[in-house]
């Protein structure tokens, strides 16, 4: 659990479930742009509709590096005070890819939260939606469909870049290295919904 390299596995699957707050954080900051009207003031002052867009995008790129570098330290630190035989060098930067997949997969799942906060614009909807989305409605929507096109939904896209640590013990599979298709999907998907949104807003009045 806290030895490397296997370390980087267990902590960035774990960490995970506990962006959730920081999509909550990133929801509630976009509808109260329009509780507020600030965003609509925003516009007024001189801002594009595409630049309050990636200032959002910019916003929710720091809170997926804050939360990243975070578990870097406490990864090492946990390392250092429980597995100090296995803080070395050559073990520590074994699967660092996984480290770069879950600033990815935080970066995707912000950019979902900020679709869904533009789209319904009210806080209770939109963490709602948001919450069902990720926690069931994909997966009816999943079981309606083929499995080789299933896997290419969003959420089940970024849920497979870091795969549960302890899936050996279920299924037998070990998760070594990050899927490179699953890198691209997920990157292409962080474009879409950044493109659908700004579509969003240059089509809609503030």
């Amino acid at each position: 659990m806290y030895t490397f390299p296997n370390l980087w596995h267990n902590i960035t699957y774990f960490a995970g479930w506990f962006n959730i707050l920081l999509y909550m954080i990133m929801i509630l900051l976009v509808t109260n742009e329009y509780i507020y009207k600030t965003l609509r003031q925003n516009i007024i002052d001189g801002l594009s509709k595409a630049e309050v867009l990636l200032g959002k995008l910019l916003l929710g790129a720091a809170f997926s590096l804050y939360s990243t570098l975070l578990i870097v330290v406490v990864g090492l630190v946990t390392s250092y005070l429980f597995a100090p035989d296995s803080f070395q060098y050559e073990l520590i930067i074994q699967k660092l890819d996984f480290i770069g997949a879950y600033f990815l997969q935080t970066l995707g799942y912000m950019t979902f939260a900020i679709f869904i906060s533009f789209l319904l614009k009210r806080q209770g909807f939109s963490i709602i939606f948001f919450l069902i989305y990720i926690t069931m409605l994909e997966n009816i929507v999943a079981l309606k469909l083929p499995p080789n096109v299933s896997k290419y939904l969003p959420i089940e896209m970024f849920g497979n870049l870091i795969l549960n640590p302890f899936s050996t013990y279920i299924n037998g599979y070990t998760q070594n290295s990050i899927d490179p298709s699953y890198i691209v999907i997920s990157i292409l998907y962080i474009f879409i919904f950044s493109g659908i949104t700004l579509l969003m807003l240059e089509k809609t009045d503030i």
